[in-house]
């Protein structure tokens, strides 16, 4: 347990304190590392603990003293983690009371003297938590290489990972690359030492209480109110967020609600010179200007490649995305003067924001027309994206989804069992894959190297839980991600919602095409490295000289 801690110290450096218990048939082992976020009292440190009970949390519970006074707790600490711990011991005497908590967490509790564990993740996924089950061993942490520096756990590689890898960017969960590592599911694990396990949903939170708005002002005016109420509930007096902001819609509208809200709230964004590839940098500018706030630039060259070996070596497991390097960029910056940071991240998933949910759409209106289409595609004047479309149709709609969702690495794709029938299903996709295996997980993993906390209004429970019940079609009736986009340009946001979707831009496939960088290809000339498992020599040579000699992006 103390190499687990000091594996993970940058996640919290306010406290760091280890726990063991002896029961008659059982050993506990606790250990956390405090990040103070709410609060700078000390009577909340972890873990936290009485006779009978024992918490390690990691995340926050937005609504605790709302729950302190419908179960009418006594919090001496002022804090939400005392919250937890005394709504916890009512859980573990009743399961129904389950599905209060509004926020972002991930815990383990102990009852020491019915030797039960109870382990859960906030709805979304946002705060993660792995675990690995050997005989009469149970382990826990929030993070991969926490759990192999305890020695306790095989460092197996899971092969259907890494092909899940090649394809979609990820490890599909609830599977890691590692054979005896799960990423924790987003809901309640009720572990019966002496007996099997249980699970239990969030149930009460997957409910929405008021009908939902038919009418265009009705869901506009529900959603602005649900977005104001997540701006408030995650807004830490004692350590002022600062924003992530890439000029696009997500992050944009944040800010100008946050500013009509009152609060100040800087941002900080990756600035890029190499304005072909991406207008992150433009408008970002422009929404600070606009928006009357701080901008905190980090510049962003191409020398940073060389930092790729170092991260690919400190990161748990792999995860195929550019915003690896730009979130270690900022938050390494941030760090100087922020513990939180806020981000757009959700919105998407949420609200319908990506190309593949736009295409999906049109695709399951007519079908037989895109197939014909797919035929004829050569004779067509298609674009880049045009082209990709088209490519990915499939006479399956979930062959066409998961193809929308496909890197063009592998040859031979793998073909899952996953069923997508309808835009709800892929929408369901993407925020239990896509948003939490790879957004999320690298969010979280390269913050919290720099020992920042990243924050996601958009994935708050009443906003996102109410925009999961507007029906799909509703969703991209006006286009992409209009709900968003109407109240941006409520507030004077116009420009934002008209240009080309980004994120944090990053040139990297042009980047790659630079034969300075060429030492990134060194990998390679191992014959016997593995990726040659997966993809054979001579695939993987095309796919390089493809791309080297400018004919293809393979890449995006």
């Amino acid at each position: 347990i103390e190499k687990m801690v000091a594996q993970s110290i940058h996640r919290g450096q306010d406290y760091t304190s280890v726990q063991t218990y002896q029961t008659e048939n059982y050993q506990f082992f606790f250990g956390h590392n405090l990040l103070k976020i709410n609060n700078t009292t000390d009577k909340s440190q972890q873990p936290f603990h009485n006779e009978r009970y024992t918490l390690v949390f990691n995340g926050e519970i937005y609504n605790w003293k709302d729950l302190d006074k419908k179960f009418n707790f006594t919090n001496q600490s002022n804090s939400d983690t005392e919250t937890l711990f005394q709504y916890l011991q009512l859980v573990t005497q009743d399961l129904n009371i389950w599905g209060e908590l509004k926020g972002i967490f991930a815990f383990v509790f102990l009852d020491k003297k019915r030797n039960i564990l109870l382990s859960a993740r906030d709805t979304y996924g946002v705060k993660p938590l792995y675990f690995t089950i050997n005989n009469n061993l149970l382990v826990f942490s929030s993070e991969i290489n926490s759990l192999v520096a305890s020695g306790l756990v095989k460092t197996t590689l899971q092969a259907s990972s890494a092909q899940e890898y090649l394809q979609y960017k990820f490890a599909w969960l609830p599977h890691t690359f590692f054979k005896d590592i799960q990423q924790h599911p987003c809901h309640l694990q009720l572990w019966d030492l002496t007996k099997k396990s249980l699970e239990l949903s969030r149930g009460f939170l997957d409910r929405v209480e008021n009908s939902i708005p038919k009418n265009f002002d009705e869901i506009l005016a529900q959603t602005n109110f649900l977005l104001e109420k997540a701006i408030q509930n995650q807004y830490s007096e004692y350590f002022p967020p600062a924003l992530l902001l890439s000029g696009g819609v997500d992050s944009t509208l944040l800010l100008a609600k946050s500013i009509e809200l009152g609060y100040q709230l800087p941002c900080f964004s990756i600035i890029c010179d190499e304005k072909r590839f991406t207008q992150d940098t433009h408008f970002a500018r422009l929404a600070t200007k606009q928006y009357k706030t701080d901008l905190y630039e980090v510049k962003l060259q191409e020398q940073h490649l060389e930092l790729l070996p170092k991260l690919f070596q400190e990161a748990d497991q792999p995860i195929g995305d550019g915003a690896m390097l730009t979130t270690y960029l900022i938050c390494q910056e941030a760090k100087k003067d922020f513990r939180v940071l806020w981000s757009g991240a959700g919105a998407d998933e949420i609200f319908g924001g990506y190309n593949r949910h736009w295409a999906f759409y049109q695709y399951l209106k007519q079908p037989s027309f895109w197939l014909y289409a797919k035929k004829m595609a050569q004779f067509l004047p298609f674009g880049r994206l045009g082209k990709r479309f088209l490519k990915g149709i499939d006479i399956s709609p979930s062959k066409t989804f998961i193809n929308f969702c496909s890197l063009d690495i592998l040859e031979n794709k793998n073909t899952t069992n996953t069923q997508i029938q309808t835009l709800d299903d892929a929408l369901k996709w993407d925020r239990e894959q896509y948003l939490q295996a790879d957004i999320l997980s690298l969010t979280d993993f390269w913050s919290m190297k720099h020992t920042i906390e990243v924050r996601v209004p958009y994935l708050d429970d009443d906003l996102a839980n109410f925009a999961k019940q507007i029906p799909s079609q509703m969703l991209l009736k006006h286009g992409r991600k209009w709900i968003l986009k109407k109240l941006l340009e409520q507030k004077g946001g116009k420009i934002y919602t008209q240009r080309k979707k980004e994120g944090f831009g990053i040139p990297f496939g042009h980047w790659l095409q630079n034969k300075k960088n060429n030492f990134l290809w060194d990998f390679a000339k191992n014959l016997q490295n593995p990726i040659f498992e997966y993809v054979p020599k001579a695939r993987f040579q095309y796919i390089l000289q493809k791309h080297l000699n400018k004919q293809e992006d393979f890449t995006q």
